[in-house]
């Protein structure tokens, strides 16, 4: 289950950044926006957090 900070962030990161920008983000944090799952802006953005919260 998605926390209340999770799904804010979601939703800022959804209305603030395009999927060029999401890549520049991962590219700037040496993460491999390739392996992020999810096809689309919505998936690859709930991977990135998921992947934030593990990495802590």
């Amino acid at each position: 289950m998605q926390s209340k900070e999770h799904s804010q962030l979601k939703e800022m990161l959804d209305k603030s950044y395009n999927l060029s920008d999401l890549q520049t983000i991962c590219f700037d944090l040496y993460i491999d926006y390739e392996k992020l799952t999810g096809d689309e802006k919505s998936g690859k953005i709930n991977a990135l957090i998921t992947y934030a919260a593990e990495a802590g």
